[in-house]
């Protein structure tokens, strides 16, 4: 990340400041805390981050700081209001003030959350306080992990992903020979939508209790997922067939991504997001583990 400014005596005594313990506030604590980490800071004084806050002040809200300061305050969208342009954003003296400007606003409200609304709500929250400190001592636990990665078999993550290869290419052919046979015409693909339809309401003549915003029959996912269960036999199968497709799809899709993530010594340093699912159980991102296909995932797969 590029300073704002080239004077040393500035980054020196920035650094000072984030490296000492007086109490600091961040909006996404992981990501700063790394930030900071590749500028040669060891952050300390680390109590409060406002996208915890918000998980369990409103789990099923958008936790990032501009919807927050729009659902909190009277504040203007500024976080909108700033361009920074799509290749560089320090190319004038203007456009850097611009980026000082928002980054000051930035930071102020996150302090004013982290001082002014969090604590007030959290303690009228059921056990907000206790569920907030669990989720900061897990996200300290998760820059833990990041720090120390995750080790990738590449050996064996290209045979599950050959695996999974090879698997899809069979319940390809399952899908196309079985399409054909209830008289689908031309190649059928799966993830298309608009196959999808041909097959459900043209071919088979079915159509489903959901509709789109003009009125159409809509074929969506959980479409699919409901003409999975039906009575018809043809129908189950052929739902079931497409389901498993997308399945092995998607395993496949993260499998092959992986290796792009794979630093030189072998492991993946995800983003670990305690409180990332509104559930409030654990996500991670870039990448995203949780939907990289294993052995024991590709074999339940096969069986069904």
């Amino acid at each position: 990340v590029q300073w704002l400014t080239a004077s040393d005596t500035v980054k020196a005594r920035v650094k000072a400041i984030l490296e000492n313990s007086t109490p600091k506030a961040l909006q996404n604590g992981m990501f700063d805390y790394f930030v900071v980490r590749a500028n040669g800071i060891a952050l300390g004084g680390f109590v409060w981050d406002t996208a915890l806050g918000s998980a369990v002040i409103s789990p099923r809200l958008p936790k990032k700081l501009g919807h927050q300061m729009c659902l909190y305050s009277d504040a203007p969208r500024f976080k909108s209001d700033f361009k920074a342009g799509n290749k560089n954003p320090w190319k004038s003296e203007k456009k850097a003030r611009e980026r000082a400007d928002y980054c000051a606003k930035d930071a102020y409200s996150t302090l004013w959350l982290a001082l002014r609304v969090q604590p007030a709500l959290l303690a009228k929250t059921n056990r907000g306080i206790e569920q907030f400190d669990d989720l900061m001592a897990e996200l300290k636990i998760a820059i833990k992990m990041r720090e120390y990665g995750v080790y990738i078999d590449t050996t064996r993550l290209a045979g599950i992903t050959g695996r999974l290869e090879r698997a899809l290419a069979i319940v390809a052919a399952r899908l196309q020979l079985k399409v054909h046979e209830v008289g689908f015409v031309g190649e059928f693909l799966p993830d298309a939508p608009a196959h999808i339809r041909k097959l459900f309401l043209t071919t088979l003549g079915l159509t489903t209790k959901k509709k789109t915003a003009k009125g159409a029959y809509s074929y969506s996912a959980d479409q699919v997922l409901a003409f999975a269960e039906s009575e018809n036999t043809t129908v189950r199968r052929l739902a079931r067939l497409i389901l498993i497709y997308r399945r092995y799809g998607k395993l496949l899709a993260a499998n092959r991504k992986l290796p792009d993530f794979i630093d030189a010594d072998g492991r993946v340093r995800p983003s670990w997001n305690p409180g990332g699912a509104a559930t409030r159980r654990w996500s991670c991102d870039r990448p995203n583990l949780q939907q990289v296909a294993k052995e024991r995932k590709v074999a339940k797969e096969r069986k069904e």
